[in-house]
């Protein structure tokens, strides 16, 4: 049984028990000392029984031993632990008196019950206890977690904001790329290979940037010029869309659109799922730490009911960011 200490109702059935299932006084000193009781405890009661055995009666003898052990915190829990298992075991109680064995065997009974009963009831604070410990561990994980994914976003914020302030071109372009990788990385938005960055013509990496967003592909293709994005650039990206299958498109820059480059991705959008972003949406967002799955959610869906690829969707409206669906 898993406690420090014998409560007293078991206390007293021990004392009443343990010098009925043994006859004299000696028999029961030696059952103490079998249970694992030292001689520092059970000497003093033996020279006392040798000295006059009158002056003790075996269940002083029991009382003095029990409470003795059941004074310690750990320091018997072992020898308690073994009384109760010799007490709970005794079967055979043809060595008791006459006008003993009835309540002997209806004693031994009860602390049996008595036992498992609180048994069941240590177990049951002992699961408590482990549960709670789990939780705890669990909640503890729980934040470290979202502190990490705070100060991942932090850096990427960090980065993002540091690009506006480069003079630069070729510097910022190829600085754009990564943080936009890892911006989508973090948002859990699955990405496939780097974005399409240009600069004033020049293109940095030729390389096409895919997310896949609520099961669809989109190719992403970023632009940081001077002058807004006209229906050239905008028509090359469309016909890029077209040699795939069912593939959509982002295109994102920090000078805007013309109006005929809005003109042309709205033409195609009764064919592909395509959106033109202003670069400061994507820095606002940031900014305010807002959802970006669900601003690309609202954009795509709206541009394509209202026919409109540059459709503008009201940042302060989203959701902030939930770090429990990014852990």
């Amino acid at each position: 049984m898993d406690t420090y200490h014998y409560p007293p109702d078991l206390m007293n059935l021990l004392v009443d028990t343990i010098p009925r299932l043994n006859k004299s006084k000696r028999d029961v000193i030696l059952f103490f000392k079998g249970a694992g009781v030292p001689n520092i405890i059970t000497q003093p009661l033996e020279q006392a029984v040798i000295r006059d055995k009158n002056s003790i009666s075996k269940y002083q003898i029991a009382r003095e031993i029990l409470e003795k052990i059941n004074q310690q915190n750990d320091t018997y829990l072992r020898e308690r632990r073994e009384i109760l298992k010799r007490v709970c075991e005794f079967d055979t109680f043809d060595g008791c008196y006459d006008n003993d064995r009835a309540i002997a065997k209806a004693n031994v009974a009860e602390i049996s019950k008595l036992v498992k009963m609180k048994d069941t009831v240590t177990k049951y604070q002992t699961h408590l206890e482990t549960e709670r410990q789990e939780k705890i561990a669990a909640k503890k994980q729980e934040i470290e977690k979202r502190q990490k994914l705070v100060e991942r976003f932090e850096n990427i914020k960090s980065r993002f904001n540091a690009l506006f302030s480069m003079s630069d071109p070729q510097e910022r372009g190829k600085a754009l790329e990564p943080v936009l990788n890892d911006l989508f990385s973090f948002y859990r938005i699955s990405l496939s290979e780097a974005f399409t960055v240009t600069v004033e013509n020049n293109v940095i990496e030729q390389i096409d940037g895919a997310i896949l967003l609520d099961g669809r592909v989109y190719l992403v293709e970023m632009k940081w010029e001077k002058e807004p994005i006209g229906a050239d650039k905008v028509g090359r990206f469309i016909s890029r869309l077209f040699t795939r299958t069912d593939v959509g498109g982002i295109m994102i820059s920090n000078s805007s659109f013309t109006t005929t480059a809005v003109t042309t991705a709205n033409e195609a959008l009764s064919q592909r799922k395509i959106v033109l972003i202003d670069l400061k949406d994507i820095y606002d967002i940031v900014d305010s730490k807002k959802s970006l799955q669900q601003f690309l959610r609202q954009l795509l869906s709206m541009a394509q009911i209202n026919k409109k690829s540059d459709f503008k969707v009201m940042i302060n409206t989203l959701e902030d960011i939930d770090y429990s669906k990014l852990s």
